[in-house]
């Protein structure tokens, strides 16, 4: 046999400890490969180990980054070419994805804030599965808001022009209005029948 019995059931020990998720190898462990015949087995073991460790520090990294929603790339310098490169690679895939995702939000953010416009949509065409469900919602959420927005200015132009025959409509194609918008159209239509009242009286 070209190892000894004691080399190869530390060894054995060393690598079953590998296999267990037992990565924390060190220095002692490795007394027994120090001589010049099993010198290669022993920085073999080193590169195992080292290996194993960089690679649970850049998961942890990742899964820092995600809880803290801060998405942080790994540099790409750092990847080293093994079977967690394809992990890493889609990581930073995926932080591209929620770059463009934050984007778009922040572009409609800034049109609804800063130009009171509610015609902005986030673009939903390179998104899929859960992300897709989330920007559909957020955008059908922006389009209950536009569209008893646009009532209530095509209402109070009326008004201001004299026009006192229109009233705010509570269903407006398939999209019923409800909730607090609701009250506000009741409101506008209640002052509309009242000024409607007033005016007519006025001219009798």
């Amino acid at each position: 046999m070209w190892i000894n019995d004691d080399f190869y059931n530390e060894l054995i020990n060393v690598l079953s400890g590998f296999a267990d998720n037992k990565v924390d190898f060190n220095e002692e462990r490795f007394k027994p490969f120090v001589s010049k015949k099993y010198n290669k087995l022993s920085n073999l073991l080193r590169d195992i180990k080292d290996g194993t460790k960089a690679n649970i520090k850049t998961n942890i990294k990742i899964m820092t980054s995600l809880e803290d929603g801060s998405y942080t790339k790994i540099d790409d310098a750092t990847i080293i070419d093994n079977d967690f490169k394809v992990f890493y690679e889609k990581y930073n895939s995926l932080v591209d994805h929620h770059e463009r995702i934050s984007r778009h939000v922040l572009r409609v953010q800034k049109s609804i804030s800063e130009n009171g416009k509610f015609d902005s949509r986030i673009d939903a065409d390179e998104v899929r599965g859960k992300w897709f469900d989330v920007i559909t919602n957020v955008n059908l959420s922006l389009e209950s808001l536009s569209v008893p927005i646009e009532e209530v200015a095509m209402v109070i132009s009326n008004i201001a022009t004299g026009k006192l025959d229109k009233k705010m409509r509570l269903k407006i194609d398939d999209f019923k209005i409800s909730g607090d918008l609701l009250n506000l159209a009741t409101i506008i239509n209640t002052m509309v029948d009242q000024l409607a009242t007033f005016a007519s009286e006025v001219s009798r």
